[in-house]
């Protein structure tokens, strides 16, 4: 659901099919990041800062994720990496 909320807000911003592509991992990611260490609900939102689009995920959780060093063979815990090497700030 916020993965088509973030497209079609950006489609209507006239945004490039690379930076929709960038978006939508970055909400899957920060998204599902907040739903499983949180047990309220997220705030997503999309705002653009002179030629930056910035995507911030809200909860009540009050630590800022960490980026972590999985094993190769982990199945998890590179969401924020990701994040880290998409987005051009973080925290």
């Amino acid at each position: 659901m916020a993965r088509r909320i973030a497209t079609d807000a950006l489609v209507d911003l006239g945004c490039s099919e690379e930076t929709l592509d960038i978006t939508r991992l970055l909400v899957s990611e920060l998204v599902t990041n907040s739903l499983e260490h949180t047990e309220s609900g997220s705030c997503l939102r999309l705002h653009v800062e002179g030629s930056e689009l910035v995507v911030e995920v809200e909860d009540s959780n009050p630590s800022i994720p960490r980026l972590l060093h999985p094993e190769p063979d982990s199945l998890g815990g590179r969401g924020i990496e990701l994040v880290d090497l998409l987005a051009s700030r973080w925290g």
